[in-house]
């Protein structure tokens, strides 16, 4: 887990979720299941 917005946990939540939503665009759920590990991993 990335500690780029650890001084700010909404903004990591927020980060999370944009490159999510980004990659869901662009891939097409391609990458959805490694997304949803990402986010469920505990920092």
């Amino acid at each position: 887990c990335k500690d780029q917005y650890s001084s700010a946990p909404h903004e990591k939540i927020q980060g999370l979720y944009e490159v999510t939503f980004r990659a869901l665009l662009d891939q097409k759920w391609k990458k959805s299941k490694a997304f949803m590990k990402l986010l469920s991993e505990p920092c």
